[in-house]
């Protein structure tokens, strides 16, 4: 049995907690209108560094979790001392029990479910490092979506890095993701909740993951407050306060049109040397023109829905019963 725990310490440590996402689940209106509200434990949202400085690192925004999740699970023990230096700022672990948990919030560390066994064993190394840097436990909130939904949002906010996107590209993207011989079992594992659960559990333990699923913010914003003060080990002050300031739910999701409509992400279309010469109004004008060749919305249609939810349905039943949520009263499921 774990010692009683309040704001995020025990008189046996602190605990660290891993927000990892995942992707398309409210980690920005988490980032921006709660972690910043929270007292009791400190907060690292989407930690830049300057540890790792190779170019693929400053691909990745030089984010501290992409660059540590993205490379071997032996970077805990080469370099993880500098990386809790660096996320904590301080150059040696304590010498006494920490009295306050840390939060560390990025969707990088989530990416890494398409690879269920490599985000565990990077969880597990972590959390070795972590203990010696005064965090005994670790726990880790996890934010899943339908996976249709979830596969329209992805398609629709990076159609802006694929030249032919399109109805019938988004489609072809849907039956490769399903597909066995495809990516099923690549790209499309970080869809399969119940494998994700099992390899967190596996590597902090059971008791310590939270998944939540992210339709409750929008029909039962409070709930899903809830679930993620929970979380967070929030004392009950704080989370009576938080709850009673946080507004009511709405639509987080910038892309979804609405009537399973999904509006496509675009660059600009008119090459950069125009639009600088260009006065600015006529440059608008041949934008807004070349812009109508392009297809600006995808549809979800419900034969697509379908084979999707379809496909996860074992998945979705199994973590239903693992969290305790009803997943297919919340469209995790296929209509009938």
């Amino acid at each position: 049995m774990e010692p009683a725990r309040l704001g995020g310490s025990t008189a046996a440590g602190a605990t660290l907690y891993l927000h990892l996402g995942l992707p398309k689940t409210a980690s920005t209106h988490l980032q921006r209108e709660v972690f910043p509200r929270l007292t009791h434990v400190g907060v690292r949202s989407m930690p830049r560094t300057g540890l790792f400085t190779t170019p693929a690192d400053a691909a990745r925004d030089a984010r501290l979790m992409a660059a540590c999740f993205c490379r071997s699970v032996e970077v805990w023990a080469a370099r993880g001392d500098e990386v809790f230096a660096e996320l904590l700022g301080e150059a040696t672990p304590p010498a006494e029990p920490r009295t306050r948990g840390l939060l560390v919030s990025d969707e990088a560390m989530g990416r890494t479910g398409s690879r269920p066994r490599q985000l565990g064993g990077h969880l597990a190394a972590m959390a070795e490092r972590a203990a010696a840097w005064g965090f005994p436990r670790v726990r880790v909130l996890c934010v899943v979506r339908r996976q249709d939904h979830w596969l329209a949002s992805h398609y629709a906010q990076g159609a802006d890095r694929r030249p032919a996107a399109s109805q019938a590209d988004f489609e072809a993207m849907v039956a490769e993701a399903l597909a066995p011989e495809g990516e099923r079992y690549g790209f499309g594992m970080l869809l399969d909740y119940a494998v994700l659960h099992r390899a967190l559990a596996d590597a902090v333990g059971g008791d310590r993951v939270t998944m939540l699923p992210y339709e409750w913010l929008t029909r039962e914003p409070q709930r899903f407050l809830g679930g993620v003060l929970a979380a967070l080990d929030t004392p009950p002050a704080d989370r009576e306060r938080l709850l009673a300031e946080a507004p009511g739910g709405g639509r987080t999701n910038v892309k979804g049109a609405g009537g399973g409509a999904w509006t496509l992400s675009r660059r600009p279309v008119l090459p950069a040397a125009a639009r600088r010469v260009l006065p600015r109004a006529l440059a608008g004008r041949l934008e807004w023109r070349l812009r109508r060749r392009f297809e600006k919305q995808i549809v979800l249609r419900p034969d697509a829905s379908e084979r999707i939810l379809t496909a996860y349905r074992a998945s979705n039943e199994e973590l239903a019963r693992a969290i305790g949520v009803d997943l297919i009263a919340l469209g995790y499921g296929p209509a009938g």
